[in-house]
């Protein structure tokens, strides 16, 4: 008892002590970067918290106004209160406000027992901190604005603790003279999307990549459930890296195709039969690229690439869709994908070939077009009964096919990859019907059940789709949660076209960097022959339905709101691109951010020592000035004058001099004005004078 009482009278003296000259002088700006802070984090709290936390900031207030000390009584109860009130609502809050709440009556409380410049900075910091937490409850251009009314306080902050005597002032050309260069690196710098462990990847680092066993995509093994699980890989995993020669497309447009799926059993998905067996893929694959180019009706663009293949123990070579012509080592099949010849059980690199648009396919095997109407019997009754509603309503396949995708695209289903397909008889009976959310692997699975129902040809197809691309770089990084899943079904005066309505469901998914809604709804139209860029499976527009989610989406595309989310918040490597890139390539984008970068850093340098300079200048005394300039234009004019040399014995010196009588009275006046009693005015006369002042040598006007 005799320690305690021993020891509570020392904390009281120190809590009385007087607090450092600069956290008095700091205070009112510590409190207002508090108080910055707790407006966004009280808002998100209940009512309840504003007097708990603000009264700690009142008291210190009234004891910096009044000079008094708060003792340790005040500030250990308020500690004591606010625990009890945080154990008996800690449920209410939940786990993240109740840390919320814990952080700000924390930083109150040390605000009121706070005395030393160290304590004080520990407060400015947390302030920080705090912020940071609050903003998570915020969209992302309030978030924004919110910092940056916080940044002048906190500066002030700072300057008032460094012994600055106008901290405002001195805070806000801080913030000032950093706002330009922050701006151009935040513009300049290479955006690198994920982790700088791709970013290695890219750049040709000796980095491997691999997959998890069982995760080398969907359908990999020739059998495909849609709605099942993924693997363990949990969507990290490289799957493949492609470098590509030029023209990088935008990403919505890469199909990396993988296993095509005919065969139905009413659960899985199965590639055709021996697809696994070389002798029957050599025997069916096409033989030369005659043959190849001869299965084309109109190419497209022609792409070319370097691809590094992930080892996932099959035959997929992955390419991209579609090929132009084999790579070695490898089978082109009549199903229109790559195979190599052996599993793939380590890194595989490539060079490749694609045609991105086109159309393709002539008339296939009456037995391959059978098998791509075959349905099970008896399973899943009303989507069959659909699809022959849509038969009997549309005569022509592609108008049945465009029926089938404005369903998809008007029904109201919601686009996610973690729902699984539902447990019961008719699975996509529910997913069509009842349950309506799915990832793309339902999706495109319902709709090829659809086009077989209404007499339309379908197959489906596994693969990725998209992919990462690195910052001004021509690579793209594909993950494991690139997996995606689409259909093609074929059209006689068409060929195979791809129709993924996944485009239809989740528009925003891959929107190119356009507002979905801003995509008109149309059906997939034939291009004219021959003309560049004609799609090779046409992928139709997404139908954006009317209503209050279209109406949101729109008044969010607009204002200046819009404008800042785009090219602040999510300004990106492919923002980065449209900025500075050609719209082609972006191989030459490092070299020229960088040199653009380095140029303007270094004129901004230069501007800063050219105004740090002029500013000193100006802060220098006139008569000091003043005498600095005949020093120097004695010495044009052959008269050397050391930094030394007295006044008075320059002016004795001068009076021999034939053209040194002015310079000696301002020698003399300098030295009055320096060591002497000056009268008023005289120190601007003396500064007039020098600036008019001019020394000739010997001979010369």
């Amino acid at each position: 008892m005799k320690r305690l009482t021993a020891w509570w009278p020392s904390l009281a003296a120190r809590s009385h002590g007087r607090p450092d000259d600069e956290v008095r002088t700091a205070l009112p700006w510590i409190l207002a970067t508090l108080l910055t802070a707790f407006v966004p984090a009280l808002w998100h709290l209940p009512p309840w918290m504003v007097p708990l936390a603000l009264l700690p900031l009142g008291l210190k207030a009234w004891a910096w106004r009044t000079g008094r000390a708060v003792g340790p009584w005040w500030w250990g109860s308020l500690l004591a209160l606010s625990i009890l009130v945080l154990a008996l609502t800690h449920r209410q809050l939940g786990a993240g406000n109740s840390v919320l709440a814990a952080f700000v009556l924390v930083l109150a409380i040390k605000a009121l027992e706070t005395q030393r410049r160290r304590d004080a900075l520990l407060l400015v910091f947390g302030a920080c901190v705090l912020a940071a937490l609050a903003m998570v409850h915020y969209p992302d251009a309030i978030a924004l604005l919110l910092l940056l009314l916080l940044a002048p306080a906190l500066l002030a902050a700072l300057a008032a603790l460094a012994g600055t005597p106008r901290p405002l002032r001195t805070g806000s050309t801080l913030l000032g003279l950093a706002l330009p260069p922050a701006l151009l690196l935040f513009l300049l710098v290479p955006r690198i999307p994920g982790p700088l462990w791709d970013f290695g990847l890219a750049l040709g680092l000796p980095i491997g990549i691999s997959l998890d066993r069982g995760t080398g995509g969907r359908g990999a093994e020739g059998v495909f459930t849609p709605g099942a699980p993924r693997g363990t890989g949990g969507g990290d995993g490289t799957a493949l890296v492609a470098e590509f020669d030029g023209y990088v497309p935008p990403v919505s447009r890469l199909y990396w195709r993988g296993p095509v799926l005919w065969r139905f059993d009413g659960r899985d998905w199965h590639a055709a039969e021996g697809f696994e067996r070389r002798a029957q893929v050599m025997a069916t694959a096409f033989r030369s690229r005659e043959q190849w180019a001869a299965e084309w009706r109109t190419p497209g663009r022609l792409l070319s690439y370097r691809m590094r293949l992930a080892p996932h123990g099959q035959k997929w070579l992955y390419a991209l869709d579609l090929p132009a012509e084999p790579v070695a080592e490898s089978f082109l099949t009549r199903d229109y994908q790559l195979l190599s010849m052996s599993a793939i059980i380590d890194e595989t690199r490539y060079q490749a070939t694609a045609y991105l648009d086109g159309r393709i396919g002539r008339e296939p095997d009456p037995a391959r077009l059978e098998a791509a109407l075959q349905l099970p019997p008896g399973r899943n009754p009303r989507l069959v009964e659909l699809g022959r509603r849509i038969a009997a309503e549309h005569p022509q396949p592609r108008e049945r096919a465009v029926a089938a995708l404005e369903y998809f695209g008007k029904g109201g289903y919601r686009y996610d990859e973690k729902v699984g397909a539902p447990q019961t008889e008719h699975p996509y009976d529910a997913f069509l019907f009842d349950t309506r959310e799915g990832g793309s692997d339902l999706l495109a699975a319902s709709f090829v059940l659809l086009m077989r129902a209404a007499g339309v040809p379908a197959r489906l197809v596994a693969g990725y789709r998209g992919g990462r691309l690195m910052a001004l770089t021509d690579f793209v990084l594909v993950k494991e949660s690139h997996a995606h899943a689409w259909s093609e079904v074929w059209l006689a005066d068409e060929g195979w076209m791809r129709l993924d309505p996944t485009d239809f469901v989740a528009p925003q998914r891959f929107a190119d960097d356009k507002p979905a809604a801003a995509r008109k709804p149309a059906a997939p139209a034939p291009a004219a022959a021959g003309a560049p860029g004609t799609p090779a499976i046409v992928t139709a527009a997404p139908v954006v339905q009317a209503g209050p989610a279209s109406s949101a989406a729109d008044a969010s595309q607009r204002g200046w709101l819009a404008m800042l989310d785009k090219w602040v918040i999510r300004y990106d490597a492919r923002r980065q691109s449209e900025l500075f890139g050609d719209g082609e390539s972006v191989s030459g984008g490092w070299a020229m951010l960088s040199a653009a970068l380095a140029g303007i850093l270094l004129l901004l340098a230069g501007l800063y020592a050219a105004f740090a300079r002029w500013t000193a200048w100006r802060r220098a005394d006139p008569v000091q000035r003043g005498w600095e300039r005949i020093r120097r234009q004695l010495a044009r004019g052959g008269l050397e004058v050391a930094s030394s040399e007295c006044p008075h014995a320059l002016s004795r010196r001068l009076a021999g001099h034939p053209h040194g009588a002015h310079a000696a009275e301002l020698a003399a006046a300098y030295a009055r004005l320096r060591y002497g009693h000056p009268a008023g005015g005289e120190a601007a006369a003396f500064a007039r004078a020098c600036y008019h002042f001019r020394f000739f040598p010997d001979g010369e006007r």
